[in-house]
């Protein structure tokens, strides 16, 4: 019986850390349910920068090669960066 509480704790624990890192996804399903149309979760935003051309025809050379988009490198450099600053490591694969 006491193994049964402690998984049900447990599992709510889980439960409470997904909910609260997907809370933006949840919300979109639950609005799903309402409306029966899905929107999308996340949207790109067009930046401009200014990157040193040589450094930028070796990233794009690297990408090329690799089978990479470079919009999906920069965005999981960026997230790598905040969440090394923050202290919440983040690690994803470099996904073509």
């Amino acid at each position: 019986m006491m193994a049964s509480a402690l998984f049900d704790k447990k599992f709510w624990d889980i439960s409470k850390t997904v909910y609260e890192r997907y809370k933006d996804l949840f919300q979109q399903l639950e609005d799903y349910d309402k409306t029966h149309k899905l929107r999308k979760i996340r949207y790109k935003k067009r930046v401009d920068l200014t990157i040193d051309a040589q450094l930028w025809n070796k990233f794009k050379n690297y990408c090329q090669k690799k089978g990479m988009k470079m919009s999906n490198v920069v965005e999981n450099l960026i997230e790598h960066e905040i969440s090394k600053k923050s202290g919440k490591h983040v690690h994803k694969a470099y996904i073509a």
